[in-house]
Parts: structure tokens; sequence; C-alpha cells
């Protein structure tokens, strides 16, 4: 496992927190939830991101 491996999760879940609502359409009924699962989805990428930083530290 190298660090490019920490840093791809990290980037995808940045990006998503960063860009992801513009990437849904506002006037869609299921706006608000969506926006709540791109959230979850990129606090869950930073998460596996953080989990691999452990790993990778501590191995």
């Amino acid at each position: 496992m190298n660090y490019i491996d920490v840093l791809i999760p990290l980037f995808g879940g940045i990006y998503l927190l960063v860009f992801g609502e513009s990437r849904l359409k506002p006037m869609d009924a299921d706006f608000a939830r969506k926006k709540r699962i791109l959230k979850r989805s990129a606090y869950g990428l930073i998460f596996v991101s953080m989990g691999y930083l452990i790993i990778k530290l501590f191995a």
C-alpha cells in the first residue's frame, strides 16, 4: 500500500464535499435526500482514507 492509496479516497471525499452539490439538479424533488447521501458518501471516503493512513503508518 502506497500513500497514493490514501490520497485517492481523500481527494474523492473532498471533491464531493466541495463540488458535489453542483452535480445535482436543484429543482429535483429529492434534492435534499440526494444532497444528504452525497455528504455521507464524502465523509465515508474521508473516513476510509484516514483508515488507510493509520494502516500505512503502523504497518
